[in-house]
């Protein structure tokens, strides 16, 4: 808990990314095209999001971010 704790402390000031239809859409393709993966809408919009930010580095435990391609934050 303590390494999450720390990770976290740079993002504690970050915006966050309002979720109009189109965000939506896109995550709802991807749960349902990754359905046997178990990925949640949340998981989804959060990759769409990030992909086209350019952000390529998640601060999460979560594999999926891995298996999306996203490095961990060390």
């Amino acid at each position: 808990m303590d390494r999450a704790i720390a990770l976290s402390e740079p993002y504690l000031g970050s915006r966050t990314h309002p979720t109009d239809e189109e965000l939506h859409q896109a995550g709802m393709a991807a749960v349902l095209t990754a359905a046997r993966r178990r990925l949640s809408l949340t998981d989804c919009v959060s990759f769409e999001v990030m992909r086209r930010r350019g952000i390529r580095q998640a601060p999460a435990f979560d594999r999926h971010f891995r298996e999306q391609g996203f490095a961990d934050v060390e």
